[in-house]
């Protein structure tokens, strides 16, 4: 019975001391005047990773008083208030970059570091090199003024395309737009010239436009395209110096030959090859065939007789083979050479941003007189190489000595320029007046 009630007394105990506490609680919820007791959480930095194709980022903070940079960025400079940080990439910046921040309140102070990877726009690998015919007029003449179109397969960010004009009915230009911009893609002299180019057009829309102001026969092929990529195997630009590969007299070496990618400090797996070809061609029409293999074509450019000199020059992008070979035939014509300015890489190798392309919308970075000296042109970036098309404004042939390319009046040649410290310096033997319109880059 003791310890019933023993039992009952410290239960009510309990009870009371509760009810005491409950009504202590009510009445200060209760009594006028009373403050409810501040809570200060202590700030809050985002630190998810960001992305920026080159523009400003903004990195939040809440709850802060103070913001304080703790890590400068190694490729960009941030400003702080007490809200965000504001981090600039610099302009020749592709890559990851980080920001160190500190944000401070009366409840004590948070860190963290922000991770930034920069891009651009477009910033793209080159994911097939099969050929995707648009047009194919060689043997039906168009008029003089004549306009096409062909919807894109997929969404690229830049496409190379092949076009040989064949016994154009007069001068003029064919232009292609796919919405980034008109590129020129070859230009016939006088009526009846056939020659070949290759353009890597930057790409806003789905739809190429082709403009054809000279007229005759028309192929226009898409032999690469290069697809949105942040980092990438395959696809990638690998400049080389320029490395001769073949050298034929068919009169005496024959017509036929076979590339090994270790000629040019390549391997197997790589993906393509891109050359320049320079043939002499005599008085009628001459063309070379490039393949993966010597029965196989995946690539033909051709040339038609000219006032200029039998001289010709094209640059070709060339599939390879599982080995890295590619393979030519040359017909009538007396001498070809090909020389190797680089190569792009395959699923072997490393991922990496390096090699990656940004096309660019088209821009005339010089218009002047290229001489002996030299004229130096910089690229929009850091980059390996820069994509470009060369137009002579003069009427005498000369060489452009950055990879010897023959222009002349009212010329046209695509070209890939290797750049040094995002300089490209480019001479002629004697002063000719030069145009050249940036259509990309490939980053360092």
């Amino acid at each position: 019975m003791r310890t019933l009630r023993h039992g009952v007394l410290v239960l009510g105990g309990l009870l009371l001391a509760l009810a005491g506490a409950a009504a202590a609680t009510w009445w200060w919820l209760a009594a006028p005047g009373a403050e409810a007791p501040r809570v200060i959480q202590v700030p809050i930095i985002d630190a998810t990773p960001k992305e920026s194709n080159g523009e400003p980022v903004s990195i939040p903070v809440r709850n802060a008083f103070s913001v304080q940079v703790t890590r400068r960025p190694e490729h960009g400079r941030t400003a702080a208030d007490g809200s965000r940080v504001v981090y600039v990439p610099a302009p020749s910046h592709i890559g990851a970059d980080a920001v160190g921040i500190r944000a401070c309140n009366d409840g004590g102070c948070s860190e963290a570091t922000a991770m930034i990877r920069t891009g651009r726009p477009g910033l793209s690998a080159l994911t097939s090199v099969e050929t995707l015919g648009l047009v194919r007029r060689a043997d039906q003449p168009l008029r003089p003024g004549t306009k096409l179109s062909a919807t894109l397969a997929a969404d690229p960010a830049a496409v190379a395309v092949s076009v040989t004009v064949v016994d154009a009915l007069r001068p003029g230009a064919v232009v292609l737009d796919a919405g980034a911009g008109p590129v020129v893609a070859v230009r016939a002299r006088l009526a009846g010239a056939t020659t070949s180019n290759l353009v890597i057009v930057p790409v806003a829309r789905r739809e190429l436009l082709i403009h054809d102001a000279a007229g005759g026969g028309l192929t226009a092929d898409i032999v690469g395209t290069f697809t949105k990529a942040r980092v990438a195997r395959g696809g990638r630009f690998v400049a080389v110096r320029k490395t001769r590969v073949v050298e034929l007299d068919t009169a005496r070496d024959g017509r036929d030959a076979t590339v090994s990618p270790h000629s040019y400090g390549a391997h197997p797996g790589i993906r393509a090859a891109l050359v320049l070809v320079t043939a002499q061609i005599g008085s009628g029409t001459a063309w070379v065939d490039f393949g993966r293999d010597p029965s196989r074509v995946d690539r033909t450019t051709t040339w038609g007789p000219s006032k200029s000199g039998p001289q010709r020059r094209s640059t070709m992008l060339v599939p390879v083979n599982s080995r890295g070979q590619f393979s030519l035939n040359y017909q009538h014509g007396s001498r070809i050479g090909v020389d190797v300015l680089g190569y792009f890489t395959g699923s072997r190798d490393a991922s990496a941003i390096a090699g990656l392309y940004v096309p660019h919308k088209p821009a005339t970075i010089f218009h002047g007189v290229a001489d002996p000296h030299g004229r130096a042109i910089t690229a929009p970036a850091p980059a390996s190489a820069i994509v470009v098309t060369l137009t002579g404004d003069d009427g005498v042939e000369r060489d452009l000595d950055a990879h010897d390319v023959g222009i002349s009046s009212n010329r046209t040649i695509g070209t890939i320029l290797p750049a040094t410290k995002a300089r490209v310096t480019v001479k002629a033997v004697q002063p000719l007046h030069v145009r050249v319109e940036l259509l990309g880059y490939f980053v360092t």
